[in-house]
């Protein structure tokens, strides 16, 4: 046990002064703490912060491979669609229409003529990497005169739609009542030279 002989004051001065050391060094012990936690959260933040950024940088990367994937979906899509549009517009292009035909046969054709039969034929014909297309036509009929059957010839190589205008020489035999074998080229967008 110790004596303390000091006087009272003084006693309470070096208490005060020993609670002020402690307090001193609670507050430095106190504020390193803080010094070493604020160190702590600048450390972390820039570690957050340089995380953050990569993966901004990595999600950017993922972003541009999906639009350029998406981009040449659409690529290959608009591609597969102008071939299947270019398939449409040959086939448009090589059609041939049989009304026109039959139009300008019923408008050509005297009343005393008749057919028999009636062959279509699509052809084509290719020239310098250009496909033509044309039908070829035979018919078989009846007409009541070689002039008649002469005049309705005329009448065909008059008209700039068809070519190759041939009736068989057999057609031409008989005065009247003919048994008449035709053949031509129908080429309405007129490509045949």
């Amino acid at each position: 046990m110790e004596i303390n002989l000091l006087p009272e004051t003084e006693k309470k001065e070096i208490k005060l002064e020993k609670v002020c050391q402690e307090t001193v060094i609670l507050l430095g012990l106190i504020l390193i703490a803080l010094l070493f936690f604020i160190f702590i959260l600048i450390s972390l933040k820039f570690y957050l912060t340089e995380k953050v950024n990569s993966l901004e940088k990595i999600v950017l990367e993922k972003e541009n491979e999906l639009r350029a994937s998406q981009i040449l979906e659409f690529k290959k899509r608009v591609t597969t669609v102008n071939q299947n549009l270019s398939k449409i517009q040959r086939f448009w292009q090589e059609e041939l229409s049989i009304i026109p035909l039959f139009e300008k046969f019923t408008f050509l054709t005297p009343q005393s003529i008749y057919f028999t039969s009636f062959s279509y034929q699509k052809r084509f014909q290719e020239e310098k990497k250009e496909k033509k297309v044309f039908a070829e036509i035979h018919i078989s009929g009846w007409a009541g005169t070689r002039e008649e059957l002469f005049n309705f010839k005329k009448e065909l190589e008059k008209e700039e739609d068809f070519k190759e205008v041939y009736f068989a020489p057999t057609s031409w035999v008989k005065p009247t009542n003919l048994d008449f074998f035709l053949t031509l080229k129908f080429d309405p967008f007129n490509q045949i030279k």
